[in-house]
């Protein structure tokens, strides 16, 4: 066997921070589970941004770089009308030649309800019952709608096995019963 020298990749990751806030008044605080559903929503808001900067950050004014703003990354337009079977095709072709799937299965689809609509009634081929995708399926890759994509008609799809989002800590929760204490308001 021939020795190879392996090649690695360094990818820097720096702290970054996002911020979410609630605030309730002593009195419903008492009454309520109110406390429960404001750290809900935190927390949900928080992820949300998470999402957002994973796909859309541009990297500038200490925002992280998102997946969609990133060198490499192979866009691939359907041009004016409907996706075709052979657009799906050269989906996975694109990422095959990339070399960046190195588990079939973990490839997946990501795309708007919009989009499943138009993929589950769009033929593959005329005069076919075969649609490019069927259920949440399209050419054996799992399809996981979000609207995070946008409302239009793109359509992403990778390795989501490779898409690295760096987390320093935990979810902290800084309760000020202080600022608003005059009108018995708490903040969280």
């Amino acid at each position: 066997a021939t020795s190879e020298d392996l090649t690695f990749a360094e990818r820097g990751m720096s702290p970054k921070r996002v911020t979410a806030e609630s605030a309730f008044s002593l009195m419903l605080d008492n009454q309520s589970e109110i406390e429960a559903l404001s750290r809900k929503k935190i927390g949900e808001a928080i992820g949300r941004a998470i999402d957002d900067a994973g796909l859309y950050g541009d990297g500038t004014a200490g925002n992280p770089l998102g997946l969609l703003n990133s060198s490499g990354t192979q866009p691939l337009t359907f041009g004016s009308g409907d996706p075709t079977w052979a657009s799906v095709l050269e989906f996975d072709q694109l990422l095959e030649e990339s070399n960046c799937v190195t588990d079939a299965n973990a490839a997946k689809w990501l795309m708007s309800s919009n989009c499943k609509k138009v993929w589950q009634s769009t033929p593959k081929f005329p005069n076919t019952d075969s649609t490019l995708a069927s259920g949440n399926v399209s050419n054996g890759a799992p399809i996981v709608f979000t609207n995070k994509v946008g409302l239009g008609e793109r359509v992403v799809k990778g390795s989501w096995e490779n898409l690295l989002v760096g987390l320093w800590g935990a979810l902290e929760l800084v309760v000020d019963p202080y600022t608003g204490a005059t009108a018995g308001i708490t903040r969280v």
